[in-house]
């Protein structure tokens, strides 16, 4: 009788609450729930920032949020609208906010915010109690009292104060309802629970109202991160590599390709994907492999192709395999070296004819490079001889 194969476990279902929205922010503040770094930075723009607001004083839906618990440490921030996030001990289930980052930062910054010393900045806010308006203030006076700093709202003693300070009973309602309106607005929140990082990926991509997708190198570096390593300074510098060649701005997606396939897996996605399992050694070593051939195929293309910046290039994946073909010759040479060195050590065995073999290894990987790259450039830009 055949046995069946093991179904794969299929994740728990979403789990949908509805906590304040003011609980959310406090456990951002926490540490409890946790920014990845392949979110985007907050961009924002007041006008923005005061729609929010307002949609919040009015009790109007701001959307839902999405959270994924795990015990998987990724590269997080540290700081939300200017203000320090706590840590929690490693190891400890944590929630990765994956959906509301603009809205959270917003009322993080807004409810929270601390005068820096930059009178301009997106969080110095207040209602207009006569105006039933928000507004962004420039500078550090004391407002009239029918001006209420949005800072200041959810104190308790210090919005007693304030209130004492407003003549009126009507604007004192009025700021007796902002102040409800926050303390108990409620926000519809979904948490995913038992799901590997690569559906993550997928589900933020799927998900992300902004219609900015999770690029694969902010995935990489958020699974690749610990605090002596980061993916992107080490794909920075070599792209920095490259522009000292005045070779041009590539897209970061091309060397992290050109990491994976040095390393030995590939260039799709899914082989991308594999370069998280690697040692943090053998990936520094990959990357390091990764710098010293891309300035050679650099030079190659610029020298022997002349296509002389990445933009003469018909696809840019093409620098990518090139770079692994001189990651190989570099291995070829290694052990021509490593051979001639063995013969030169021995009294026993003859020496190694290796000189003529390697120079055919090279000769050989630079005319299929020059094949390949010729049958998709254009036909003007011509070929010399090696």
């Amino acid at each position: 009788m055949q046995r069946s194969s093991p179904r794969r476990q299929l994740p728990r279902d979403p789990e949908p609450s509805t906590p304040r929205l003011v609980t959310v922010a406090d456990d951002i503040l926490a540490g409890r729930i946790v920014l990845p770094k392949f979110q985007r930075e907050f961009v924002w723009s007041r006008q923005q920032i005061l729609n929010l607001l307002d949609s919040v004083a009015r009790n109007y839906p701001i959307g839902s949020i999405l959270l994924w618990e795990s015990d998987q440490e990724l590269a997080s921030e540290r700081a939300i609208a200017d203000l320090e996030v706590d840590s929690l001990p490693s190891g400890r289930h944590v929630n990765y906010l994956l959906d509301g980052q603009q809205r959270l930062s917003t009322i993080c910054g807004a409810l929270y915010w601390e005068p820096d010393g930059d009178p301009k900045s997106p969080w110095n806010i207040v209602y207009d109690l006569t105006e039933g308006t928000f507004h962004h203030r420039d500078d550090f006076e004391e407002p009239p009292p029918t001006q209420f700093p949005l800072r200041f709202l959810l104190d308790g003693a210090e919005f007693v104060v304030r209130l004492e300070r407003v003549a009126d009973e009507e604007l004192k309602q009025r700021a007796r309802l902002l102040y409800n309106r926050f303390a108990n607005y409620q926000i519809a929140t979904v948490t995913l629970r038992d799901m590997s990082i690569e559906e993550i990926g997928l589900v933020f991509e799927r998900i992300n109202t902004t219609g900015t997708d999770l690029t694969l190198v902010e995935f990489m570096r958020a699974a690749t991160w610990t605090p002596d390593f980061d993916l992107l300074d080490s794909i920075d510098e070599i792209k920095e590599v490259l522009r000292r060649k005045r070779y041009g701005d590539l897209d970061p997606k091309v060397m992290l390709r050109a990491i994976a396939a040095t390393a030995g897996f590939g260039y799709s996605r899914g082989d991308t994907e594999q370069i998280r399992k690697l040692p943090k050694p053998k990936l520094k070593e990959a990357i390091e492999k990764t710098k010293e051939a891309a300035s050679r195929a650099v030079d190659f293309l610029v020298t022997e192709i002349r296509t002389p910046s990445s933009r003469t290039l018909p696809y840019d994946t093409q620098l990518a395999i090139l770079v692994e073909v001189f990651d190989r010759i570099a291995r070829s040479r290694s052990l021509v070296a490593l051979a001639r060195s063995r013969s030169r050590n021995s009294m026993t065995a003859p020496p190694l004819r290796t000189q003529r073999p390697g120079r055919n290894v090279d000769r050989r990987a630079a005319t299929r490079s020059k094949r390949t790259l010729r049958r998709s450039l254009p036909r003007s830009v011509p070929l010399v001889s090696a």
